[in-house]
C-alpha cells in the first residue's frame, strides 16, 4: 500500500514528488476544501455557535479524488502549512477518511529541503484542536462581522461590498487618525545652519543647538534675524581680531567630544518585517511580497535539476532561529569575512505579549545558497526577495559595526553651534551593505581653540508635523 501525502498548493507537491519515491501518492487539495455556505448564515448562535461547513463550490471533483486515492493507502499524511489555515484545512481533510483500517497523521514542513522533508515525515504528530478551533472561531466572526455590518455598506455606498473583521475596525483607526490630521494646528519654528571655513580653507556645516548652555527654541523669523544680528556683531571689548571687520563672522571650537558606538544588526525578517523592508528597498507591494516568498518556500528549480525551497516558513511572528541554523551562519561567516565578524551572541528580541513564536524567523534553509548562486535560475522579483532575506539572515548573525562619532562645538558670545558624524572604524555586519559610506565632512585635524569663519548663515523656517 502506497502513502498518501496531501499538501496545499500544486507547486508543494511538485517538490514533494522531486524526493519521495513511488512509495508515496502526492496531491494537493489547492487550499481549503470546505467552508461556511455561500448562501445562507451558517451559524447556529442559540447552539454554542455551532458552524455549518459544507464543500466549497466546485471542489467535489477534487474531494472524490482524494477518497479514491485514499482506497490505494492505509495511511494518509496531512502536510498542510504550519499555522492556523493550515490545520484547520488538514482536520477537514481528515473527515474525509473515517476509515477506522486508514490512519491519518499530521506532518509539519517548516522548509522544503530534502533532508527537512525526510525528517518531518519520521515524526509524523496529530491535528492540534487548539489551532483548528481557533481558526474556526475566526471564521465564525468573519461570517459575523460580514453579515451584520454589509448592509449598513449597501446602503450607504453601494450593493455587493462586504465588510470584514479587520478591515472594519481598521478603516475605523483611519478615519479617527486622518481627523486627527485635518484637525491639526501647526506651529512655525526655525532652525538656523552655517556654512564655516578653517584657516585650512577647509568647509563644513553646523547648525545653532543652543542659548547660554540651554537648547535654543526659535519661533519665528524676527527672532532668527534678531540672533543672526548679534552674531554677525563684535562687541568692542571682545574682539579678537581688532584690525578686522566688526562685522567679521567668527565662531572658536570651545569642544570636541568623540565617543564609541556600536550598531547593532537587525534580527531576521519576521512576516510584517519582511514585507515593509521589500516595499521600501524594492518597492514590493505585499501581496507581491508574500507570493514571491511562498515560491521561494515551495521550492525553485536550481542547477541539474536540483529542486529546493529556498526560504523557511514565511508567515511567522518570531525572530527565534534554530541552533543549527544559527551555527551554521556563523561556519559560513568565519570561513567568508574571518572570525572577528562573528557575532558573540545571538540577536533575539524578547517575547512580546502577542507573539506566538510558533514558527521561526524567515531565513534561507541554507546559507551556502547564496543569492549570486541562484540568480541565473530564479525570477528577478525571486532573486531581488531572496537577496534581501538571505542578506538580513546572516547579517543578524554578524559582529556590530564599531563607530567613532565625533561632536564639535563652537561658540560665540552665549551661543554654542555644533555638529556631529560618524565615522566607521570597523565595517562588521555592514561588509554585506558595500553601498553605504561614511560622507566625511568635519576636518579630522581640528583643535579646541581654532578659529572658524562663518561663510554664510542658512536659516530654515520648519513647522510642526500631524501624528503620521
Amino acid at each position: 500500500m502506497k502513502i498518501l501525502i496531501i499538501v496545499e498548493s500544486p507547486t508543494k507537491a511538485k517538490t514533494l514528488k522531486k524526493y519521495l519515491g513511488n512509495d508515496y501518492i502526492v496531491c494537493s487539495s489547492y487550499g481549503h476544501v470546505f467552508d461556511l455556505p455561500e448562501s445562507e448564515f451558517g451559524i447556529n448562535i442559540q447552539n454554542n455557535f455551532e458552524p455549518k461547513f459544507v464543500p466549497i463550490s466546485g471542489k467535489q471533483k477534487l474531494i472524490s479524488g482524494l477518497k479514491k486515492m485514499s482506497k490505494e493507502s492505509n495511511l494518509v499524511l496531512l502536510a498542510t502549512d504550519a499555522d492556523r489555515e493550515g490545520e484547520a484545512i488538514s482536520y477537514h481533510l481528515s473527515t474525509l477518511f473515517p476509515s477506522k483500517k486508514m490512519t491519518v497523521k499530521r506532518v509539519i514542513l517548516k522548509e522544503y529541503t530534502p533532508t527537512a522533508i525526510q525528517n518531518s515525515i519520521q515524526k509524523t504528530t496529530n491535528i492540534d484542536k487548539n489551532l483548528v478551533e481557533a481558526q474556526i472561531t475566526r471564521r465564525i466572526l468573519d461570517r459575523i462581522v460580514g453579515y451584520t455590518l454589509s448592509p449598513f455598506l449597501w446602503k450607504a455606498i453601494q450593493g455587493g461590498l462586504s465588510a470584514g473583521r479587520v478591515q472594519s475596525v481598521t478603516l475605523k483607526w483611519l478615519c479617527e487618525r486622518d481627523l486627527e490630521i485635518k484637525n491639526f494646528q501647526k506651529e512655525e519654528f526655525w532652525e538656523l545652519f552655517c556654512n564655516v571655513k578653517t584657516k585650512n580653507f577647509e568647509t563644513f556645516q553646523m547648525q545653532l543647538s543652543k542659548k547660554n548652555g540651554q537648547k535654543i527654541k526659535i519661533k519665528n523669523k524676527e527672532e532668527i534675524n534678531q540672533i543672526i544680528n548679534v552674531l554677525q556683531t563684535f562687541p568692542e571689548q571682545s574682539n579678537p581680531f581688532p584690525e578686522r571687520s566688526r562685522r567679521e563672522q567668527i565662531l572658536k571650537i570651545s569642544n570636541i567630544k568623540e565617543e564609541k558606538k556600536v550598531e547593532k544588526p537587525y534580527p531576521p525578517f519576521t512576516t510584517s518585517t519582511l514585507q515593509k523592508a521589500a516595499h521600501i528597498t524594492l518597492s514590493f507591494t505585499t501581496s507581491k511580497t508574500m507570493k514571491t516568498a511562498q515560491s521561494l518556500y515551495e521550492g525553485v528549480d536550481l542547477s541539474h535539476g536540483y529542486r529546493t525551497g529556498l526560504i523557511t516558513y514565511m508567515r511567522t511572528d518570531s525572530t527565534r532561529v534554530s541552533d543549527k541554523a544559527h551555527h551554521l551562519a556563523l561556519s559560513y561567516i568565519k570561513n567568508v569575512f574571518g572570525e572577528k565578524y562573528c557575532g558573540s551572541t545571538y540577536n533575539i528580541a524578547s517575547k512580546k505579549s502577542g507573539i506566538q513564536d510558533a514558527h521561526e524567523a524567515i531565513r534561507p534553509v541554507d546559507v551556502n545558497i547564496t543569492p549570486e548562486s541562484t540568480k541565473d535560475f530564479l525570477h528577478p522579483d525571486q532573486y531581488k526577495l531572496y537577496n534581501l532575506i538571505w542578506n538580513r539572515f546572516v547579517s543578524s548573525r554578524m559582529s556590530p559595526e564599531e563607530l567613532s562619532q565625533i561632536t564639535v562645538e563652537a561658540i560665540k558670545q552665549e551661543y554654542t553651534f555644533e555638529t556631529t558624524q560618524k565615522r566607521s572604524v570597523f565595517p562588521g555586519y555592514k561588509i554585506l551593505y558595500p553601498n553605504k559610506k561614511d560622507q566625511i565632512t568635519i576636518p579630522e585635524n581640528l583643535k579646541i581653540g581654532d578659529v572658524l569663519e562663518i561663510v554664510k548663515f542658512i536659516p530654515e523656517q520648519k513647522f510642526t508635523s500631524p501624528p503620521p
